[in-house]
């Protein structure tokens, strides 16, 4: 069951951080108002550990690390990040010539249907 209280996005954005007193990057993979994925490469936390992020010049987050599975972890912001903010980072197709293709609710491309003929049953 997904205990999420937010839609996620699916963004790929390379930012600074602060754990342990520390500026460091992180990479953020996914995103919502409440909470997001990130990387933390080399940079040691463990769940309980706070974060905070740099998401804009005027859009610091505070959160909570929630899980780890080696460098790839969860956070959950002490206070809601703005939905705008979330929007403009959020992934986009990067032509619109790519309008034809689908993807699905986290922005992977999904594969293309063969051209069969009638339907099989």
């Amino acid at each position: 069951m997904d205990e999420r209280l937010a839609r996620r996005v699916v963004v790929d954005v390379e930012i600074d951080a602060v754990i342990k007193e520390r500026l460091c990057r992180v990479s953020v993979t996914d995103l919502s108002t409440s909470g997001c994925m990130v990387d933390v490469g080399e940079n040691e936390i463990i769940p309980g550990d706070r974060i905070l992020l740099h998401f804009t010049p005027w859009a610091d987050v505070s959160g909570r690390m929630v899980w780890m599975r080696r460098q790839i972890g969860g956070v959950a912001f002490l206070e809601p990040l703005h939905e705008a903010i979330v929007r403009k980072m959020g992934f986009r197709p990067e032509s619109d010539g790519d309008a034809h293709l689908l993807y699905d609710r986290f922005g992977r491309l999904l594969p293309r249907q063969r051209a069969t003929g009638a339907p099989r049953f």
